[in-house]
């Protein structure tokens, strides 16, 4: 420990800075009475004092760093705190979308012949270029021989047959409803959009995760489904019904009236003679998004059938006709109903023909029931035996009759000038014998 005089001279000095003792005199003081004391008391103070400085030099540091953690604990909070305000009001709490700015999403992205839309009371355009922007209340309009394609944001696409119509009813984030006033319309709803209607005067559909086609025309009303199903409501009188893929409802179908008003199934032979069904099912593989949901489509195949020989309306000599063709090699071929081999997509048949027309009929059919069918007709000239013989043959025994038929007039119905000699001759010896019959 430090002696006394060391100690003193420090704790004044302490004093003194401290201004405890301002004016303490070293000299006098080491003479005072109460030196013994003092010097205890001053000496206690002193290192009283050192011992306090000791603790808070050693207690500072981890002060510091406990109160650098809870600032930095603090503003970590104020960060999560303000970055959830932010998240609230632009994610959780955005405002409603607006129903035009969706719609404008919409747009006719392909089209052939003439389309027109209307807007409003303004008068309706004709569609110039694709990618033309649709907005709620449009009216679209195929023209005759003309399609339109009509997108969705969504990714969702319907397709519009020649002469129809139809009006973008509703269209908002939540809603999609679809006038068809007239007309044939195909719609592929995407997975990601909202349920979709479509409404007739008569019938409305609604998708439920669905391919399927609306028809309303004078002819025919109703719908087929292609994939997944929908809900199909008849107004008057009112009935829900469901119809599921590969099936079709007809509320009118005037070339068949025993078709109406009951769930059919769908036939693919009919689909493979259908425009409009052949091109949806051709687009939808195009986009490549619908490979998984091709469902009643996915089965029906356009198959190809070339005759090689012979041509139609031929006409030949032969008794029979090779006929020599291609189609899948896969598929099953009947030449007049007769099963004919198919050796790797190629066939030949000879057939057997009778005189005159004959009416040739080659069909190929694969395992999915996909048919396709043509028509050729092949005439077969008469053989030259078969011919029947000139009438002339006959003509000689006429040249007899004059000869043992005297009466003139039998002649006259024989053929042409060559008898007429014959009943001059038969009188001329009558006229020589009269001067011998009058001779005394």
């Amino acid at each position: 420990m430090e002696d006394f005089n060391q100690i003193y001279k420090k704790a004044a000095e302490y004093f003194k800075s401290n201004r405890v003792l301002n004016t303490i005199d070293t000299e006098k003081f080491n003479t005072d009475n109460n030196y013994a004391k003092i010097k205890e008391k001053i000496q206690s103070t002193y290192l009283k004092d050192l011992s306090t400085k000791s603790k808070k030099a050693t207690i500072n540091p981890f002060l510091l760093k406990f109160k650098s953690k809870i600032f930095v604990i603090i503003l970590t909070l104020f960060v999560i705190i303000g970055v959830s305000i932010i998240a609230y009001k632009f994610l959780i709490n955005k405002p409603p979308v607006d129903p035009v700015a969706e719609v404008n999403e919409i747009s006719i992205s392909n089209f052939a012949g003439e389309i027109k839309v209307k807007t409003g009371d303004a008068e309706a355009r004709v569609i110039t270029k694709t990618q033309e922007k649709l907005l709620q209340g449009d009216i679209i309009t195929t023209g005759k021989n003309a399609k339109a394609v009509i997108a969705f944001k969504s990714g969702s696409i319907l397709r519009l047959n020649s002469n129809t119509e139809v009006t973008l009813t509703t269209i908002d984030a939540t809603t999609k409803f679809i006038t068809l006033t007239s007309g044939d319309v195909y719609l592929r709803r995407h997975s990601s959009d909202v349920d979709i209607t479509i409404d007739t005067e008569k019938n409305q559909y609604a998708t439920l995760g669905t391919a399927f086609r609306a028809i309303n025309t004078d002819k025919i009303q109703g719908v087929e489904v292609y994939y997944s199903k929908i809900k199909f409501t008849i107004k008057t009188p009112a009935s829900t019904k469901i119809i599921t893929e590969g099936k079709k409802y007809y509320t009118i179908f005037a070339a068949d009236k025993t078709k109406e008003n009951k769930i059919l199934d769908l036939d693919k032979a009919t689909i493979l003679t259908d425009a409009f069904m052949i091109y949806n099912k051709e687009e939808d593989e195009l986009l490549g998004d619908f490979d998984e949901e091709m469902g009643f489509l996915a089965d029906v195949k356009t198959l190809e059938l070339t005759i090689s020989n012979p041509a139609d309306n031929a006409i030949i000599a032969e008794n029979t006709v090779t006929i020599t063709g291609t189609t899948d090699p896969t598929a099953t071929i009947y030449i007049n109903n007769i099963k004919v081999d198919n050796k790797a997509g190629e066939f030949s048949y000879d057939f057997k023909l009778n005189e005159g027309v004959n009416k040739i009929v080659i069909e190929a059919v694969d395992a999915a029931n996909n048919k396709v069918s043509k028509t050729i007709t092949v005439t077969k000239k008469p053989t030259a035996t078969s011919t029947p013989a000139p009438v002339a043959t006959a003509k000689p025994s006429a040249t007899k009759v004059p000869a043992t038929s005297t009466p003139v007039p039998t002649n006259t119905t024989a053929p042409a000038a060559t008898n007429t000699p014959i009943p001059t001759n038969t009188t001329a010896p009558a006229a020589t014998d009269t001067p011998v019959v009058t001779t005394p």
